[in-house]
């Protein structure tokens, strides 16, 4: 997961997508314990393992605005450092103070 604005990642490796939900509880948890701040949004591609019911619900719970790409966002985006932030399966996040 990318802060977009502070670029700073957060890296969690999966063997299945089934436990995308789970790491993404970690690093929610520690991304507001590092930066003292709530994550207020999510941007994600389509993915399934982002698009479960059970996703959408802690998103509620947490306050949490999912937002996703465009279905015809096939080209990947580059970020201003040069990195690639849209290709395959992933996630950005804004923590706000």
């Amino acid at each position: 997961m990318v802060d977009d604005h502070s670029r700073y990642m957060w890296v969690e490796v999966l063997k299945s997508k089934d436990q995308a939900l789970d790491c993404f509880k970690k690093i929610v948890k520690r991304a507001e314990v590092e930066s003292d701040n709530k994550l207020k949004a999510l941007r994600t591609d389509r993915g399934g393992e982002f698009l479960s019911n059970l996703f959408s619900v802690f998103c509620d719970e947490q306050g949490i605005t999912h937002y996703t790409t465009s279905s015809r966002a096939s080209k990947p985006i580059c970020g201003g450092d040069g990195q690639v932030h849209a290709e395959g399966n992933e996630c950005s996040c804004k923590i706000l103070g």
